[in-house]
């Protein structure tokens, strides 16, 4: 079985689990198959730092900025790729695009689609030590997100399980290596899209409203009993409190915006999926 067929596999039983899918006996057949097809194939979850890696030096200096790799395709020298760049500033984004740009490793960069602190990108790079080396034996699951100066990936291979000495070299330093299992990939796996709207929802925010949805957070406003009702909360930030009150609706108001639109993209993700299985 190829591995882009399994890929397709779990994205299916990803799809199921989460309920997009209503359907137990559909489900109930992916298991099966699933678990006669994985016997020999390895899921691995590593944490790397890598010398020879564009995106890793540009967030080890912007240290808040989030990237997200969509998409990589190979050519034998080359990486073409599609990137989604975070940064809580629009103008630390802006640094960090222009800093990420320059890097020699880059060509044909493109800024696709911005909006605020947030970034679609396509560009070529070369590839890494790393990549050159478990390009041949698996693949890595998108988005691969990095942060801080590390790479985060959910790798994909047959026979043994990966070990770091297999790795580590000169340009590479794995920080965490481990097998995992089919159950946990299926639950971790989407955090990354969670942590993908949760940076849309942010991003929409204002300022002000920013502020007050992480005071809200930090001082138990949505926590169960309230630790903080609107009156104190109002006091604590010195907002009258029926401006707070406008400003968690339309905190509200673009939450469900961002959260909503992904409901309808996965509405259509399972018409699609339904008609061909």
């Amino acid at each position: 079985m190829s591995y882009m067929t399994l890929l397709r596999r779990h994205s299916k039983i990803y799809l199921y689990r989460s309920n997009i899918i209503n359907d137990k006996h559909k489900c109930q057949e992916i298991d099966l198959i699933l678990q006669s097809e994985l016997e020999n194939t390895i899921i691995s979850e590593i944490t790397v730092k890598q010398n020879d890696c564009p995106h890793i030096e540009t967030s080890q200096i912007f240290r808040k900025l989030y990237i997200l790799i969509m998409h990589t395709s190979f050519d034998g020298s080359r990486q073409t790729m599609f990137s989604f760049f975070y940064s809580p500033s629009e103008e630390k984004l802006d640094e960090a695009l222009r800093y990420f740009s320059s890097r020699p490793q880059i060509k044909n960069f493109t800024v696709i689609s911005k909006q605020g602190a947030m970034a679609n990108l396509f560009y070529t790079s070369d590839a890494t030590s790393m990549y050159n080396k478990l390009g041949n034996i698996g693949f890595r699951i998108h988005p691969v997100v990095v942060h801080n100066g590390v790479e985060k990936w959910f790798y994909i291979s047959n026979g043994s399980p990966l070990k770091a000495e297999a790795i580590n070299d000169e340009n590479t330093t794995v920080l965490s290596i481990q097998s995992i299992s089919q159950k946990k990939f299926i639950s971790d796996y989407p955090s990354i899209f969670y942590q993908l709207n949760l940076m849309n929802i942010i991003n929409r925010l204002s300022e002000t409203e920013s502020t007050i949805l992480l005071n809200a957070m930090d001082n138990g406003y949505f926590e169960w009993p309230r630790r903080i009702n609107m009156s104190e909360l109002s006091k604590k930030l010195q907002i009258p409190k029926s401006t707070l009150s406008y400003h968690f609706r339309s905190i509200e108001r673009k939450t469900f915006n961002v959260l909503l639109a992904s409901d309808y993209s996965f509405m259509n993700t399972e018409k699609k999926l339904e008609a061909k299985v």
